[in-house]
């Protein structure tokens, strides 16, 4: 049993905003795309507020800049969860 409600399928944008130049810009979309809920840890944004949420880059943007302002790159997660992640994406080897 897992301690967060994951869902079944992996998920399939329904979103299709911008093109943006700014990453932020795209928050209110991937609220609306992650159904207000982090996408690693599940919580909703309604317990930790507006604000305790951001923009994550699935592909880090310190390796992937060119994927800086990708809509399918980007994921709406918690600060906490966003900041555990940092720029961690496995290697070849892994």
């Amino acid at each position: 049993m897992s301690l967060f409600a994951y869902p079944a399928h992996r998920h399939v944008r329904s979103q299709a905003p911008g093109p943006f130049q700014a990453y932020t810009q795209y928050k209110p979309f991937l609220r609306l795309e992650f159904e207000r809920r982090c996408v690693y840890c599940r919580l909703p944004d309604g317990l930790r507020g507006w604000e305790a949420f951001g923009v994550d880059h699935y592909k880090p943007f310190r390796r992937f800049p060119w994927l800086a302002s990708v809509y399918a790159n980007l994921f709406y997660s918690c600060n906490v969860c966003n900041q555990r992640k940092g720029v961690r994406w496995p290697t070849a080897e892994e």
